[in-house]
């Protein structure tokens, strides 16, 4: 979608606040969480940066492993739709920015050949056009592209059986792990958790893999 007025970007969540005071809906995702507005209203009385043009490329949406993969790295096969996108600023919340998995790809791909703007926290945008991408979740094509840019080449030996654990800090974790180890032993699982491992790392062990066991949402 693109934007033909001034719009001015957020710092939480990177919703799109037009005529003062209406968030546009298609840049929103989670809509139970609206803008703070004494920050916004406090943000007239600093200075902010300013384009005449940009894409908004992500928040913080980017920040969970799922919804990255779900909906914020699929905007990259969408930006040629766009033109002279090469030349145009993309928006990215440092959050995700910083993440080791988006850093991966952004090294290894044409992404760092962009030219990208990090919004830091706290910080407003204003932007006389700006383009808001929304990729289809789960589209197959998507996955293909990804998978392709991520692949190192077929694996020799996939045998690997691996089971994915959490630990206490995400959460979502099994209480009585220590009774399902004895288990796993025996058919011979190797145990990892991959919350702070790299994107490389992943790929590499999970192209290995022959059988794969994890506890609900071990994706995030």
């Amino acid at each position: 979608k693109k934007c033909n007025k001034l719009v001015i970007v957020e710092p939480d969540y990177s919703n799109c606040i037009a005529d003062f005071n209406k968030v546009l809906y298609s840049s929103t995702f989670f809509e139970e969480m609206p803008p703070s507005f004494p920050r916004y209203l406090l943000s007239f009385f600093k200075k902010r940066k300013k384009f005449d043009r940009a894409i908004l490329f992500d928040g913080r949406v980017g920040i969970n492993y799922f919804y990255f993969f779900t909906e914020v790295i699929n905007k990259m096969w969408l930006l040629d739709k766009i033109e002279d996108y090469k030349n145009i600023t993309l928006i990215i919340g440092e959050r995700t920015f910083n993440r080791k998995y988006f850093q991966y790809i952004y090294n290894n791909s044409d992404l760092k050949n962009y030219n990208w703007f990090v919004q830091r926290d706290g910080e407003y945008i204003e932007v006389q056009e700006l383009y808001l991408l929304r990729p289809m979740q789960f589209e197959g094509k998507y996955f293909e592209n990804l998978k392709a840019l991520l692949n190192k080449g077929e694996t020799e030996n996939v045998s690997r059986r691996i089971f994915l654990n959490r630990s206490i800090k995400a959460k979502r974790y099994i209480e009585n792990f220590e009774e399902i180890k004895p288990v796993l032993a025996k058919y011979n699982f190797e145990i990892t958790d991959t919350d702070d491992a790299g994107l490389d790392y992943q790929v590499n062990l999970f192209g290995s893999v022959k059988y794969l066991v994890g506890l609900h949402y071990s994706c995030n």
